[in-house]
């Protein structure tokens, strides 16, 4: 299980080993929705920076984006070709990092639906974080990319990551 508090600290999103993304409101204890539709267990889940979508990753290797106020899924993400372990939004919320068991981080637009990004690691990474400003991306291996939106990905990576995609268009 897997669970993270939203910005406004209103609600608790869990991934559950049922295959569910669960709501839970903080102030009356209840789950206020639920989400099924994952055809594996959730490995992680993520709050946008307004709180109006939750992303999750599972063991199927896919992202979904999940509108809450809507209910529904927005957007899956296909790419990693094995087990998301990750998910995190950069600061504006436009964009989504990721990292898997295949060794790669990915950044994906929530607006376009689309991969922007590939980086290859030397080892899986477990856990992506972003900085407060949006513009580093560091890993539980210490693996940091920085990164600028203006320039859609400047990886500038450490010596164990390197750029294997990088789309500018």
């Amino acid at each position: 299980m897997t669970a993270v508090l939203s910005p406004d600290g209103k609600l608790i999103a869990s991934g559950l080993q049922d295959y569910t993304v669960v709501l839970w409101d903080t102030e009356d204890e209840k789950i206020s929705a639920t989400l099924q539709s994952h055809k594996a267990c959730v490995r992680t889940v993520a709050f946008s920076p307004d709180g109006k979508f939750v992303a999750y990753g599972s063991y199927n290797n896919t992202i979904r984006l999940w509108n809450i106020q809507s209910g529904r899924t927005c957007r899956i993400y296909h790419g990693h070709l094995h087990c998301v372990t990750s998910v995190s939004f950069l600061k504006d919320g436009d964009l989504i990092v990721s990292a898997s068991i295949d060794r790669t981080i990915r950044i994906w637009s929530c607006t376009e639906g689309t991969q922007l990004s590939v980086y290859s690691a030397c080892g899986f990474e477990k856990q992506v974080s972003v900085s407060r400003d949006g513009r580093c991306l560091r890993t539980d291996r210490g693996t940091v990319i920085l990164y600028s939106k203006d320039l859609v990905s400047c990886g500038i990576p450490s010596t164990s990551l390197s750029p294997l995609h990088l789309d500018v268009g």
